[in-house]
């Protein structure tokens, strides 16, 4: 029996068996160049899925005829997961994984010629951004043939373990294919995740479209890739995380503030850190930044530095019910961020000592997320308590990371209803001390609220607790100075009580507040009756 090594023992703490760990059998093909994979062999899977709670074709077309084939809204999953290690079995090339972008919106069978045409026309794409000259594009070619030609560290189909392990969902930048970062994918499923990627779409097409509305139809996409992986019996359902590039490195963070059952966020080099692209998803009907509560790690170009990306950290600086770190990267690019184009686009970098400066980047990143997720997943997490120190991977070269922020979350406020519950089945004692915390950290909440007091209110006196109403009342008017309402329901409690100068007292203090109106009306005629009794 091997003895544990400290990535078996970072496996442990996060939850995964011992047993497990020492039975399993590490990949033979390197993930990446000077990393160690985790424990685990790696399975990768393509499932074809149709959202039909949506759709994404029309019905019919311009001239009226049906549109032939599903018009649900489809999504391409491509998943990477700890398999049982099978010596001998074929693993998948690199070009498998850019072999799924031909039917990422129509699920059909492609002939070997489709997909050949595919990755000639993706190799041209790639040499006209890297402005490779046209005298140089045919030996170009033959590079990425033979990087293409590679197999990867997964198996196709391979029988998963028994798990279950922690999901972690992704979203790719603007348009992005789902399997660019297929090289973090097989690491972190070395290491004892599930990871689900889908393509980013926009509403109606494989490209945006809208872009508002594409932010929350990605948002959905994840959803939606959450309820079909969910169901596997290798996926703990109850430990999730996000990871999201550039664009979607936004829509993660929308999907995490809509969804509780999402624990830990990843941007790597986010949009949600450039200034027009979160002033949008700012403007996403029901968004605030104070709805998001999960751990988050942003890494990023250091603002210095980003000048094709300006950078805004607004999102940042809002944090606040958050365990989150942020760490800042000299001598990248935006681009860079993804180690799929770096294996890809150092072919064409002719600075060697640059080409192994992104190759380090990519081993750095990989490791950070790792480091992150093994934390914020672990079942013996607890927020507010901070991260572990992850600190910066052994090997890292000098001055690539050059700012690193960390913040500790503050408990996040309780809904209007769980306030009621807490008020209903603590005590009004135990309410006070919830707001007063509450005020304390964010004086502009609304925790306390008349559709919130008034039923309680209302519950109390009908089952005849005066008491109980009377210090609902109390809480109700510091919370809303302003505010006649709780007055109102005061002077009400101490008519009851026989109180009649309270009673009074309370109207009495509502006259001086609303002179005149119906509210005042509706005092002064109080006050008669109460002084006409008396």
């Amino acid at each position: 029996m091997r003895p544990p090594t400290a990535a078996n023992l970072l496996i442990v703490a996060a939850g995964i068996s011992l047993p497990a760990i020492l039975g399993a059998q590490a990949p033979a093909p390197s993930i990446w160049p000077g990393m160690e994979a985790g424990p685990y062999a790696v399975g990768h899977t393509v499932r074809h899925e149709y959202d039909f709670s949506r759709t994404f074709r029309p019905e019919r077309d311009y001239f009226g005829d049906p549109t032939p084939g599903e018009i649900a809204r489809p999504l391409q999953i491509s998943i990477w997961y700890p398999a049982v290690a099978a010596p001998g079995a074929s693993r998948i090339s690199v070009a498998e994984y850019y072999h799924a972008m031909a039917t990422e919106t129509d699920f059909s069978t492609r002939t070997a010629e489709d997909l050949q045409r595919l990755i000639e026309g993706h190799k041209a794409v790639l040499m006209m951004e890297w402005r490779v000259p046209r005298e140089a594009r045919e030996a170009m070619g033959l590079r990425l043939d033979s990087v293409l030609a590679q197999p990867s560290a997964a198996v196709r189909d391979a029988s998963p373990e028994a798990g279950p392990f922690p999901l972690i969902l992704h979203m790719p930048g603007y348009d992005g294919p789902a399997n660019h970062h297929y090289p973090l994918f097989e690491y972190l499923a070395s290491h004892g995740f599930v990871v689900a990627s889908v393509p980013s779409m926009g509403v109606s097409s494989r490209t945006i479209d809208d872009e508002r509305l594409s932010l929350d139809v990605q948002s959905r996409d994840l959803e939606f890739a959450y309820s079909v992986l969910r169901s596997l019996p290798f996926v703990d359902s109850r430990r999730v995380g996000t990871t999201g590039m550039s664009w979607g490195g936004m829509a993660n963070v929308l999907f995490a503030s809509r969804n509780a059952y999402v624990d830990a966020v990843v941007t790597l080099d986010g949009a949600i850190t450039m200034p027009e692209e979160t002033g949008l998803l700012e403007s996403v009907p029901g968004y605030t930044h104070a709805d998001f509560h999960a751990a988050y790690l942003q890494l990023l170009v250091t603002p210095a530095e980003a000048r094709f990306r300006p950078k805004d950290l607004r999102f940042w600086d809002a944090l606040r019910y958050s365990d989150a770190l942020s760490a800042e990267f000299s001598g990248v690019e935006h681009d860079d961020f993804s180690p799929g184009n770096v294996r890809l686009r150092n072919l064409a970098e002719e600075d060697p000592a640059r080409a192994q400066r992104l190759e380090s980047f990519a081993r750095v990143e990989m490791e950070i997320v790792r480091r992150f997720l093994q934390a914020a997943l672990a079942p013996e997490w607890n927020p507010g308590r901070g991260f572990p120190e992850l600190g910066v991977p052994e090997g890292a070269p000098a001055g690539l990371v050059v700012g690193v922020e960390r913040k500790e979350a503050l408990r996040p406020p309780p809904s209007p209803d769980a306030f009621s519950e807490i008020l209903r089945n603590r005590g009004v004692e135990a309410a006070a001390a919830v707001w007063r915390e509450v005020q304390g950290a964010e004086p502009r909440s609304r925790l306390v609220t008349s559709p919130v007091m008034g039923p309680l209110f209302m519950e109390a006196m009908e089952g005849g607790d005066l008491p109980k109403a009377l210090a609902i009342c109390e809480l109700w008017a510091v919370a809303m100075p302003d505010d006649v309402g709780p007055l109102f329901s005061t002077a009400r409690v101490y008519g009851a009580m026989g109180d009649k100068a309270r009673a009074i007292a309370a109207y009495e203090r509502i006259l001086t507040m609303v002179p005149e109106g119906p509210q005042a009306d509706s005092a002064r005629r109080a006050l008669q009756e109460l002084k006409g009794g008396g």
